[in-house]
This record gives C-alpha cells, sequence and structure tokens, in this order.
C-alpha cells in the first residue's frame, strides 16, 4: 500500500483499522496512540490532528523509532570538553571591554579639568562648581574615548541638550538660540 488512496480505501473496507505510514501495515485502531489536539490557526479552537484521532504510526514503529534516535533534552546532553572553556574566554574578554567602556575617573582628575576650567560651563559660562555634569567633547557615540583628555564638565542643562552632538555642531546650535532670542 503505497499510494494514499491505497490506504484511504484498505481504511475504508475494514473499519476499525488503520494502515500505519510507516511499516505499510493494517492494523487494527488499539495499536496506534490518540492524537494530541491541535489549534487551528483561523478559528483558535482545538481540533483533531488527524481524521479519526490517531497518530500515523503504529506504536510498535514508534518504539523502535524512539530506540535508534533518542532525544533527550538539552540539559542531559554532554557538551563537548572544548565549549566550557572557550564560553569561559569570551566572558572575559567581555568583562574586559566592559570594564575599558566606561572607566571611573579619580576625583584629582575631575578637580584638575574644572580648574583648567575656571569651574565654568563651557558652553553658558554658568558657575559650576557646586553641580556639574561630566561630558565627552567628542562622544563616544562618534568615536570618542573615555580618556581624561576627551572630558569637560558642563551645566546639566548643556549636558542634557548636548547629548551625542558633535561639539562645533552644538556650538552653531546655541549661538543661533542666543541670536534668536535678541
Amino acid at each position: 500500500m503505497e499510494y494514499r488512496w491505497q490506504r484511504r480505501q484498505a481504511e475504508v473496507e475494514n473499519p476499525g483499522h488503520k494502515v500505519c505510514t510507516n511499516c505499510k501495515t493494517l492494523k487494527p485502531h488499539d495499536r496506534f496512540s490518540k492524537s494530541t489536539y491541535q489549534y487551528e490557526r483561523r478559528t483558535n479552537k482545538k481540533k483533531w490532528a488527524k481524521r479519526d484521532g490517531l497518530v500515523s504510526w503504529c506504536k510498535s514503529c514508534y518504539r523502535k523509532n524512539s530506540k535508534e534516535h533518542p532525544t533527550y533534552p538539552s540539559r542531559y546532553i554532554k557538551r563537548p570538553e572544548w565549549v566550557k572553556p572557550l564560553h569561559s574566554v569570551t566572558k572575559k574578554r567581555h568583562a574586559e571591554w566592559q570594564a575599558t567602556k566606561y572607566r571611573l575617573h579619580k576625583s584629582g582628575e575631575i578637580d584638575a579639568i574644572g580648574e583648567h576650567q575656571e569651574w565654568q560651563c563651557p558652553y553658558c559660562k554658568t558657575d559650576i562648581q557646586n553641580e556639574y555634569h561630566i561630558d565627552h567633547i567628542y562622544p563616544i557615540k562618534h568615536g570618542g574615548v573615555d580618556e581624561v583628555w576627551n572630558l569637560q564638565l558642563t551645566c546639566e542643562t548643556c549636558n542634557l541638550k548636548k547629548n551625542a552632538k558633535l561639539p562645533w555642531l552644538f556650538a552653531t546650535e546655541s549661538v543661533d538660540a542666543n541670536t534668536k532670542n535678541l
């Protein structure tokens, strides 16, 4: 019974029997497991997976197949020996990269920047001795680095307005805004 119509014809002629699609033999319904429910996509209602509510392979074919091709959850599969060291190396590299991406600056370095700027915001010239934001002159987003020579102290409003803009673009925007107010 190679073709589907032959299997269907055998099932119609022998009620209570079904043809296994694996071993191609006609067997009674009790030799097949019940099929699980499936949801229909359009109506989202439960319906049987097959017309007769049975799976297409008989129980003995399922048993043979499961012995030949066991399926274990991934937690039971042993990983090769090279996977763990590689994973730990990449984890370590990632941690090193994160540490160098944004490094913490010493208070002496920040004080030196503030004294060099005379504790004034470079954009609006307000006093920032009590409250200031540490700003990257060339933003990290545009290839700037997190080094002392790329830092400046700004007031909160200027830093939030500047965001990740390049310094000359922000300076021209702030000049244009000041001339409109005059």
